[in-house]
């Protein structure tokens, strides 16, 4: 029993070692670039059997949070060992995070990474990769200078003329219509003081009637 045990082991050790080599032989330069990306990435733990290693998808999340920290949440992607839960894995990831930096994932491509098919996740390294040295190339570009001036168009906008007309014409309107409410409460303050003037002056001015004593005296002395 223990040796049949041993020899299914082995078996499966070999059957690891074949996949690698046979991931390896289909472009060789192009998959040692990508293993030697992966290691220089501060992973969890290393990846020695890439397919086999990838196939949660916890290690694919941890290369994303390393490039985009607001869009992965660590806690989201559980180690699993189960092919259901890699999928879930595989779905949440492609779900919120994926699918925001223009990745898709197909169902068919997510079932070769749960079940750890040679070529899937190096063909997913590889898309990813090259996306993220498009961008920084493009971030890198200097915009090219060209030696012909461009041409200024001094000529005034058509557009801009009723725009202008209208500010004078709320400005001075603005004016007229203050000097105008100066200009009458100036004449209401007139008319109220010669108004009050003119009161003062007939309630100072008392006509004192003549007795009749002194009317006598006046025409006896005549």
């Amino acid at each position: 029993m223990v040796a049949m045990h041993a020899l299914h082991a082995r078996e499966e050790q070999m059957s690891e070692m074949s996949e690698i080599t046979s991931v390896r032989s289909d472009n060789p330069s192009r998959n040692e670039d990508i293993y030697e990306w992966i290691e220089s990435m501060p992973l969890s733990r290393s990846a020695k059997n890439v397919a086999r290693d990838f196939s949660d998808a916890v290690l694919m999340s941890e290369i994303l949070k390393f490039y985009y920290p607001h869009l992965v949440s660590s806690h989201n992607y559980i180690p699993a060992n189960s092919i259901q839960n890699k999928k879930d894995n595989w779905n949440t990831l492609n779900r919120k995070v994926l699918s925001k930096i223009d990745i898709r994932l197909s169902p068919e491509l997510i079932d070769q990474l749960a079940h750890s098919q040679p070529g899937a996740i190096e063909k997913l390294l590889q898309d990813f990769r090259d996306k993220q040295l498009s961008v920084s190339i493009k971030e890198n570009e200097i915009p090219e200078v060209t030696d012909k001036p461009e041409e200024i168009d001094d000529r005034p906008k058509t557009r801009d003329i009723p725009q202008r007309r209208n500010i004078f014409q709320r400005f001075f309107g603005s004016i007229y219509r203050a000097v105008t409410f100066i200009f009458g409460m100036l004449l209401l303050v007139i008319c109220f003081w010669r108004w009050f003037s003119r009161k003062s002056n007939t309630e100072t001015i008392e006509i004192q009637p003549i007795s009749q004593d002194e009317n006598e005296g006046s025409v006896r002395n005549y």
